[in-house]
């Protein structure tokens, strides 16, 4: 039962990777980017898709954005 969750997670996954590198398909378009607000509604749903999908595997991505603490007592780098 695991591996078809798999699968479908993975499927999923896919099909998102996929309509977000052509959001279109040159067929359809879930929803229209002309609209004002909701029209990127639909590329924001596969990538929350395909962050989650990326999750269930174990790649947290949101790992990539955090900072390093420093110890107490260090001083913070120079810039």
């Amino acid at each position: 039962m695991r591996t078809f969750k798999d699968i479908v997670v993975l499927g999923a996954g896919l099909a998102a990777a996929v309509y977000l590198v052509y959001p279109s398909l040159s067929v359809f378009e879930l929803l229209p980017d002309a609209l004002p607000v909701v029209g990127s509604l639909d590329e924001a749903s596969a990538t929350v898709v395909l962050v989650s999908a990326f999750r269930y595997f174990g790649v947290d991505l949101s790992r990539l954005f955090k900072r390093d603490e420093l110890p107490p007592g260090d001083p913070p780098p120079c810039q």
